[in-house]
């Protein structure tokens, strides 16, 4: 009987005591007068457990055998909280050594009704289980699969460290993390509610973070292995080496984050077969589509970006090489250096709805970010060609030899021209079509590009 085996572990104490309350057994820790004694209690019943952790001092270890459920084991002190369910005033760990999954378990606190309740026949939930130690070098464990069905949320605190080393998941819950010293994940983290990770975070696995939002307040070294996420990211901390990083949501920057692409995740994760000999390459301002020029194929690919599926292939004019997109996405310009054309795609069918004549072997374009012009190189005929986007005509610019590159500064006041055979770049004022300074530069200069703020 569960009340006679608690009685033989606890014979030596006046002070601590158990006892059945009607419908399920119900276990109370009591104070033993500061002194801080081992205890141990099996639970081998198949019927909801609750455990009343209020005024609790000692270090406690809770197992299971038989059809029970493993509940935790600490070699910390807890006391009851009505605040945070089971908080800790001691300095070890308290580590979960074995398979947790609260479906049978009921914490309370008497100040407060129950903290969390687990297994109930509807499978709802009062309150969120928490798990607080609050004093260094205190840490908490995830050492065996663990899980939380239903709406169950959790909360880590700790001043020390969480080390999640074996899977973590809930259901529609909350899961939040913090540990000052900090957080290391080796196994996946699951839930289908929000994810908090509020502490610098240290991987050593392969790791993969499911939930609607997965939030990191701080940084992420990811020691060469790989991040996943599963929903929506919202980056305030800086991920850094990681082997393959990957969103399939939306990515948030916190105002302190610039990118949210680690350094190292320079690692190719397809490839895609398109036409023949590909040169040039554009992609959408939404981000959806990927217009591929293929030169000797005399066609333009079109990959879906969430699939890189090829959908369309479009035919264009002779030796394809140059494509860039106006700002609405609505239109995608072709160079074809084989014909002296621009070919004028329209994306939302894929169709060539204009051919425009411009200089000899134009190379390569570039739309103005009011999209109302098209700038085109003509490598053969030192010129640029300026497309009036509304109308297709043409005015014309001398430039130096052999103009290959071209880029509109981000105000749109300025085009600059790389001259391969002249080692300059010319600068274009864009109000008058004149050209305002050439720049000496290296040997057969090709592409040209701006930085966000126009500055170089």
């Amino acid at each position: 009987m569960l009340l006679n085996a608690f009685r033989r572990l606890f014979s030596n104490s006046q002070n601590r005591k158990a006892r059945r309350v009607s419908g399920s057994p119900r276990l109370e820790l009591l104070s033993l007068e500061g002194r801080i004694v081992p205890a141990t209690f099996t639970y081998t019943g198949t019927n909801l457990l609750t455990i009343d952790l209020n005024n609790v001092n000692e270090a406690i270890t809770l197992t299971s055998s038989g059809g029970g459920n493993y509940v935790f084991t600490s070699t910390s002190n807890f006391s009851g909280s009505d605040e945070t369910g089971l908080s800790g005033n001691g300095t070890t760990a308290l580590t979960i050594t074995n398979t947790l999954a609260l479906t049978d378990v009921a914490i309370t606190d008497s100040m407060n009704g129950a903290k969390a309740l687990f297994g109930t026949s509807s499978g709802t939930y009062v309150d969120a289980f928490s798990i607080t130690l609050n004093n260094t070098p205190g840490a908490i464990i995830v050492s065996q699969p663990t899980s939380f069905s239903s709406a169950a949320a959790l909360s880590v605190n700790t001043s020390g460290s969480v080390s999640v080393a074996a899977g973590l998941g809930a259901g529609t819950g909350a899961i939040s993390l913090t540990g000052t010293i900090g957080i290391t994940l080796g196994a996946n983290i699951t839930s289908s509610g929000t994810l908090f990770l509020n502490s610098a975070v240290t991987l050593t696995a392969d790791v993969t973070l499911t939930g609607s939002t997965v939030t990191n307040s701080s940084t992420i070294a990811g020691n060469s292995h790989s991040l996943a996420i599963i929903g929506n990211a919202v980056v305030n901390g800086a991920i850094s080496d990681i082997d393959i990083y990957s969103v399939s949501g939306t990515t948030q920057l916190g105002a302190s984050v610039t990118s949210a692409l680690p350094a190292t995740a320079n690692t190719v994760t397809d490839t895609i077969t398109v036409g023949s000999n590909p040169v040039g390459v554009a992609v959408n301002p939404s981000g959806t589509l990927a217009y591929v020029t293929n030169v000797y194929s005399n066609n333009v690919s079109v990959i879906d970006t969430t699939t890189n599926a090829v959908t369309a292939t479009i035919n264009v004019g002779n030796n394809p090489t140059g494509v860039a997109f106006n700002p609405a996405g609505t239109l995608a310009y072709v160079t074809n250096e084989g014909s002296n054309t621009v070919s004028v795609i329209d994306t939302a069918t894929n169709t060539v709805t204009a051919t425009i004549n411009v200089g000899r072997n134009p190379e390569s374009v570039a739309v103005n970010p009011a999209g109302t012009l098209a700038y085109v190189t003509n490598f053969n005929s030192n010129t640029v060609s300026v497309i009036n986007t509304a109308t297709n005509t043409v005015a014309t610019i001398n430039v130096g030899r052999s103009p290959r590159g071209v880029a509109v500064n981000p105000a749109g006041t300025l085009a600059y021209v790389t001259n391969a055979g002249s080692n300059t770049v010319s600068v274009i004022d864009t109000t008058t079509n004149a050209v305002t300074a050439i720049i000496s530069v290296g040997n057969y200069p090709v592409s040209v590009a701006f930085n966000p703020a126009g500055t170089f």
